[in-house]
């Protein structure tokens, strides 16, 4: 089977004339590259820049990359523009699940217009196909691939509007623990558990049911300025506010609810959260509403 390569538009597809600028299709792209490549098959999703896509759009990219590998695809392709490339390449990475063995996913794009003298797309192209029929790129999850390259997506982000590998890990990222609470657990063992945590997620039972001094555990924490995300063991939907009174007394003391991620998915979620919002209480709510919808969207906890 071959590469699918999909295209969105973005910096790599666009070519400025007469100070307009033009989408080419990726069909166009892959086109230019030389021979020396892996089978490839070609698609446009979208041809924008990815400034103005809606989280309808990520999700459908994220659709389309899972469709791709069961249908039997070597690897996919996704050439994006860089605004918005790491938070649809997490997103598909959050949706993949056991999908990544299928095959590599990998995202790329480019810092100048396809028109450039010396375009850097070509290049990014080419290296993120190769990679993506790579069996070593199996099992990671979604890819950055750029300007040499390979980053997680759920560690990358853009830190540079001129670099031709504007994108790096945050090795400043904020400390993110997780915690699993149990029957009988203490204020204060929460409490040793959290220290030194920007941000917690913490693993509860049923309906997002935690014991009450870890109700009081949590009220403090957010006091602190300690970010504290509310998952379960089971399975759940929505936020804190739509559950029971004390549910809603966490709310309204800063809590967050998990949205339906379980635990391990919420703490990478927030992770990520930490890094792509301003970090209050308000931003993380609607960043953990969004991904969990799109995350838990279809019958089967897939996109």
């Amino acid at each position: 089977m071959a590469v699918q390569v999909l295209g969105t538009g973005g910096t790599i597809a666009a070519v400025l004339s007469d100070d307009r600028l033009r989408m080419l299709p990726v069909a166009e792209l892959c086109a230019g590259l030389a021979d020396d490549h892996p089978a490839i098959e070609v698609r446009d999703l979208a041809s924008v820049s990815s400034s103005t896509l809606r989280p309808e759009d990520l999700a459908r990219i994220a659709k389309e990359v899972v469709a791709a590998l069961r249908a039997g695809a070597t690897g996919v392709v996704v050439t994006h523009g860089t605004d918005t490339l790491e938070l649809s390449a997490f997103l598909t990475d959050l949706v993949l699940g056991a999908d990544a063995q299928l095959g590599g996913v990998v995202f790329t794009g480019a810092m100048r217009f396809a028109s450039h003298d010396d375009p850097d797309g070509p290049r990014n192209l080419r290296d993120a196909i190769r990679l993506a029929a790579d069996p070593v790129a199996r099992g990671w999850g979604a890819l950055v691939c750029f300007g040499g390259e390979v980053h997680r997506a759920s560690e990358v982000a853009k830190w540079d509007t001129w670099s031709l590998s504007p994108f790096r890990i945050d090795h400043g990222q904020p400390s993110v623990g997780l915690v699993k609470a149990f029957p009988g657990m203490t204020e204060s063992v929460f409490e040793v558990f959290t220290d030194g945590m920007a941000a917690v997620v913490v693993e509860g039972f049923g309906v997002l049911n935690v014991p009450t001094n870890v109700i009081v555990a949590i009220d403090g924490a957010v006091r602190r300025g300690v970010a504290v995300v509310v998952t379960s063991r089971a399975r759940t939907t929505g936020g804190l506010d739509q559950g029971p009174l004390r549910h809603r007394d966490l709310h309204a003391a800063g809590a967050i609810g998990s949205y339906g991620l379980p635990a391990d998915k919420a703490w990478v979620a927030l992770m990520a959260g930490m890094g792509r919002t301003d970090g209050t209480i308000e931003a993380l709510r609607d960043w953990f509403e969004l991904v969990g919808h799109y995350a838990g969207s279809g019958a089967d906890g897939t996109l």
